[in-house]
């Protein structure tokens, strides 16, 4: 009895912490979809250049691949 109360506490914790982590990520497919939008619009506006300055979008996207790195390892 105890160990199957054990065991049920432990999965509610494992889907608490999943539960936290699908809500981490979703965050991150939002900021990634505005950055996204904001990178659509900024090379429709400049479509006749020849140069394109991508650093600040870089910057953002690395960012967001660090915070998917570390809810990964969590």
């Amino acid at each position: 009895m105890n160990e199957t109360i054990a065991n049920v506490d432990l999965t509610l914790e494992q889907v608490t912490r999943q539960r936290s982590q699908i809500g981490q990520l979703n965050e991150v497919s939002v900021n990634l979809l505005a950055e996204s939008q904001s990178l659509q619009q900024s090379v429709t506006s400049i479509a006749g250049r020849e140069e394109i300055e991508m650093s600040q979008y870089a910057a953002r996207l690395q960012e967001m691949h660090s915070l998917l790195e570390n809810i990964s390892v969590k």
